[in-house]
């Protein structure tokens, strides 16, 4: 298994090529990686960054 940070970075980056261009509807264009960060962000709270896997899965 990957370290934490790793696994998180990784998530991020194949998220950021796979979601390149598109954008959120009635954001104001708002790129769609944002929401996803914001997803990722909710769950690092809430699991008080203790699960990896669920972050990087968000």
């Amino acid at each position: 298994m990957l370290p934490a940070i790793r696994l998180i970075s990784e998530a991020a980056e194949f998220a950021a090529r796979r979601h390149n261009g598109m954008a959120r509807k009635g954001r104001g264009n708002e790129p769609y990686i944002n929401h996803l960060a914001e997803v990722a962000n909710l769950l690092a709270q809430v699991t008080d960054g203790a699960d990896a896997e669920l972050v990087a899965a968000g």
